[in-house]
């Protein structure tokens, strides 16, 4: 595992171009969004595709302003990392800023609690307070330090999150799909269908993952 070094940007497509991003070899992440009837206003559920690309060095806030208005420019990204059939496929185009994270299924939580595979068999690749990361399978993912260690931190609407590894984590809603009745006591579920902000205020030990916010200082 490596920290995130450069800029994220993602496409995002409807579930019908899913064959066609297959053939052409491409690989892509997929979750579940919730978006609402124009007509009848109920609630449905969709699977979205998602293909994350990494850009590095990261691009400044200017070229950013520059490739979100130009579609043209979204185009040579797709094409500079082998996405050469995409010129007519209709798609949602996305920067994340620094610190954060792709859309996304997440779940949030002390992964060491419920899946130990998704890290490797040592630790020397987190330093520091932590920061965005990428595993050996393409999956971002956050993992900060608590403030006060191990326990049980609560967030803002008072839902408890138990720590044995002195840490807490945003990870890909599929690193913990065979663990779910262990997920769901144990930390919270999001989807984000934008960036996702990482944060962590050190004057409060809070660990910030888009809505979600988690006091940590004893």
């Amino acid at each position: 595992m490596k920290p995130l070094n450069g800029t994220l940007v993602s496409f995002l497509l409807d579930q019908s171009k899913k064959d066609e991003v297959e053939n052409a070899g491409i690989k892509y992440k997929t979750y579940t969004q919730v978006f609402e009837d124009e007509e009848t206003g109920e609630d449905y559920d969709e699977e979205v595709i998602v293909i994350n690309i990494k850009i590095s060095p990261p691009i400044n806030e200017e070229e950013e302003e520059r490739i979100i208005l130009d579609d043209q420019e979204q185009e040579k990204i797709a094409q500079a990392h082998g996405l050469k059939s995409w010129e007519e496929w209709e798609w949602d185009f996305l920067i994340c800023p620094k610190d954060s994270l792709p859309p996304n299924e997440y779940w949030i939580g002390d992964l060491s609690g419920v899946n130990l595979d998704f890290f490797p068999e040592n630790d020397y690749w987190f330093e520091g307070r932590g920061g965005i990361f990428e595993n050996q399978n393409g999956d971002f993912f956050a993992l900060l330090k608590t403030h006060g260690g191990d326990g049980i931190y609560e967030d803002q609407e008072g839902e408890p999150y138990p720590v044995d590894s002195g840490c807490i984590g945003c990870f890909p809603a599929s690193a913990v799909s065979t663990f779910i009745d262990q997920a769901k006591d144990s930390g919270s579920f999001i989807i984000s269908a934008c960036e996702l902000p990482v944060e962590y205020i050190e004057e409060s030990g809070t660990i910030i993952y888009g809505d979600i916010e988690i006091a940590t200082k004893i």
